[in-house]
């Protein structure tokens, strides 16, 4: 990877699977000055494709790991604490 790259710009290539990049890039590029509400339709039905493959819950079941995440008292999670309870239910911890 170059080293010109922004930093910003390494981290996606080194944290993010190539697949995931492949299409946010295609999606950039097709709805680039088009209509912004279809975009983010389409945005979410792959986002929705990408999350729920084997290697995102491995990906969030390490992260998880990392984290020692814990749920809120008040039980409310954000949609990023879902994907890694669903993958790693033995790792959330009730506060």
């Amino acid at each position: 990877m170059p080293k010109r790259w922004p930093l910003p710009v390494r981290r996606l290539a080194e944290t993010s699977a190539p697949a995931a990049m492949a299409e946010t890039k295609r999606l950039v590029y097709r709805h680039l000055g088009g209509n912004y509400v279809q975009a983010l339709q389409e945005a979410d039905r792959a986002q929705l494709k990408f999350v729920t493959l084997p290697d995102a819950a491995e990906g969030a079941a390490g992260a998880a790991r990392e984290a020692h995440a814990e749920v809120p008292a008040s039980g409310r999670l954000s949609n990023a604490e879902r994907v890694a309870a669903a993958a790693a239910p033995d790792v959330i911890q009730l506060v």
